[in-house]
Formats: structure tokens, sequence, C-alpha cells
């Protein structure tokens, strides 16, 4: 049997859900999804934060161009926000010194270190030398603006099937047929949203042959420390992003920073990686961490420009590419969405924030079209 509809979207995370829903006010959309459920691989373990000075130029664009919806999201997405004030602490040692200056540029103000104890008691005085600070930083609730993109969807007549890995699309008359492990789906438009699996899906669908390189970020949780106000704590970084640490959930979240090039896979910690970020954070924070209560990796893939890929394919009619969001698919996930809506239905820019108005929806998607790697299917 095959099942009709308007659009198929591959991959159900951040990305593939959020187009969904905003495409859903125009088309009928299925999302399908080769795990058990939604955001298994890199939604689903993320940490995120709405920071808006990190990142390549059109990265601080999107974040700056997603603050409205995740602050005060439309009635579509529920009416609350995704957001909480959160605040970011960078502290450099001896040999840190360029990394505070240009982290000096992009808005952090230098924290009196008694200051910086105030929201910090736990800091080691002895091995920080520069303390920097701002408090232009929100957490994300990521279920919650996960799952706000999901019942839109649903509200809307839109579906998500799960266990249901694609095995094969090629395109037949006007129309794609993506067989997948349970069915077949006909739709005239097809967006790869599959994340780490970016790559795989365009080579499957015959799509111009853009790179993707999928890392591995790991992450640790440790208990508060007792007697502790950890739960309050700004995010807290090391210069040059050395380690991150943030309060998560009901204790602290520890991670590494690292970027692990890695195939497409069920990604896991490695030990080493976990113990480098437990250790440069005991060497800032006076805390002797004796346990760890949980431990996970997840995967965030960049093309090889460091920018999204968001546009029609220019070698297939109706192949869609959103990927390469790296570590800033939440934060961005509500301008890429639009910005989605804006290419397949033009009609829909007159109803748009103005924020989005016609020029910078141009811009955007100029500097985020993946005609901008000059590929043909010729170059594979």
């Amino acid at each position: 049997m095959t099942i009709q509809t308007d659009i198929v979207i591959i991959g159900a995370g951040i990305a593939g859900a959020s187009a969904a829903a905003a495409l859903s006010d125009y088309a009928n959309v299925i999302v399908l999804e080769q795990e058990a459920q939604p955001g298994y691989h890199s939604t689903g373990r993320s940490a995120a934060t709405w920071a808006p000075y990190y990142g390549p130029d059109v990265i601080q664009q999107l974040t700056a161009l997603s603050k409205p919806t995740l602050t005060n999201p439309p009635q579509s997405l529920g009416s609350s926000s995704f957001t909480g004030a959160r605040g970011e602490m960078m502290l450099a040692r001896k040999g840190d010194e360029a990394e505070i200056e240009k982290h000096k540029e992009s808005g952090l103000q230098p924290l009196p270190i008694k200051e910086a104890l105030q929201l910090v008691p736990l800091l080691r005085e002895d091995t920080i030398t520069n303390i920097l600070y701002t408090d232009n930083l929100l957490s994300i609730d990521v279920d919650a603006l996960h799952q706000a993109y999901i019942k839109k969807l649903k509200s809307n007549g839109g579906e998500i099937q799960c266990d249901n890995e694609v095995t094969s699309l090629h395109r037949n008359n006007d129309s794609w047929q993506v067989h997948t492990s349970n069915a077949i789906y006909s739709a005239p438009i097809v967006i790869k949203a599959a994340g780490a699996w970016a790559g795989k899906v365009g080579r499957i669908a015959g799509a111009i042959p853009i790179e993707f390189q999928p890392k591995r970020r790991s992450a640790a949780l440790v208990p508060y420390a007792k007697n502790s106000n950890m739960a309050d704590w700004p995010m807290i970084l090391g210069a040059g992003e050395t380690f991150y640490c943030t309060p998560f959930g009901n204790g602290m979240m520890i991670s590494p920073a690292d970027e692990t090039a890695i195939e497409p896979c069920d990604v896991w910690p490695e030990d080493l990686d976990i113990a480098t970020g437990i250790d440069l954070f005991q060497q800032c924070i006076d805390y002797d961490i004796q346990s760890v209560t949980h431990q996970w990796a997840g995967l965030r893939t960049f093309a090889t420009d460091g920018k999204p890929v968001v546009g029609f394919d220019s070698s297939i009619n109706g192949f869609f590419w959103l990927a390469g969001q790296g570590g800033y698919g939440i934060q961005t996930s509500p301008a890429i969405s639009e910005l989605c809506l804006a290419i397949i239905f033009p009609e829909s820019r007159d109803k748009m924030h103005a924020s989005m108005s016609g020029k910078t929806i141009q811009s955007l998607d100029e500097s985020l079209s993946p005609g901008r790697f000059g590929l043909s299917k010729s170059s594979s």
C-alpha cells in the first residue's frame, strides 16, 4: 500500500519536528523516524542554551531571530516560555589571555572575583586568573520545545511514524516514492532532516554529494555538592571551551566539550572523555566528585563550512536539505523552520514575524542554500 501526502520529512528530531510543525499549517505532513521515539540521537540528549554570540555570523543571526518564539511562543506552541534565566561565566587560567580578549569582544564582561564568588562560591581562587560573565544567556527546555512542535503537527493532522527506516527513495514523475521498512510513502516534496544520517539519505536519493561530519559530544551528570547553591549556578565554561558545566535536572552536567569525528551510530561516551571533563571541572571548582549518576553522548553534525544546509537540491526536483545544524539546532529551530516554510510556501511570508522580512529570508536562503557548494551529481 502506498500512502499519499504532500510532504514527507525524514527524521523526527528538533529539525524535522520544527519544520513539520511550521509546514503543517499549509500542507499534509508525515514525518518518518527510524528509531522507536522522536529525538532519540541528538535532540533527546541535549542540554541546550540560547547563546547569542556563539557560532558563525549566520548562526548568531538565526539565534537572534529565534528568541521571540523561544521566550514568548505563539498559542499554537502552547504560549509558555521554553526558556529560563541562566547566565554564563567563563573561567580563565594562566595562558588563556587571548581567549579572554576574544570573548570580551563578543559581549562577555569582566567580573571581579568577589562578585563571582557570590554566584559560584566553590570557585578555586588560586587557579583562576580572569572571569567573564553575561546574563544574556538562557536555558532551553528541550523536551518541552520538541513536544510542542510535535503537538502542533498532530493538531494540524500531521503524523510521526516511528520504527520506520527509509530504505530507498526515487522520483517517479512528479512525486517521490519513499520506501521504508513498513510502507511506501508518496509525496511531491521530501525533506531530509536525518541529522548524522544526512549524507546517507542524500546518497540514497541521488542528490548532490554534500559532505557532513557527525561529531561526538559527551556529558556526565554528577550530584550537587551538599549544602551548595549549585542548582542556581550560571553555565560555566573554561576559556577556549575546554569544558563546560550547567545545572541540569537534579545534578550538575559536565562536558569535556569534545568534538570527536565519528560515523553515524547510537553513540556512547568514552571513559577518558568523561574523566577529562571532570578533571578540568575540578581544576576550577572546589568540589571533589565521588560519583557519576549518569553519562551519555550525542551527535552534532556539521557541513564542511560549519553552516546549516537548508533548501532544495539543485539536481533533483522536490528534494529539500535540512541538515548540518551542528550544536546550534535547538536554539535556531524557530528561525530555520520559518525559513523552510518561506522557501517551500512563499505565500506564507506575509504572515511571518516582522523580523523575518523578505530581505532577511533572501539573505538566509543564499547563505544556507545547498547550491553554495557548487556541486552537481557528476561531482560524486
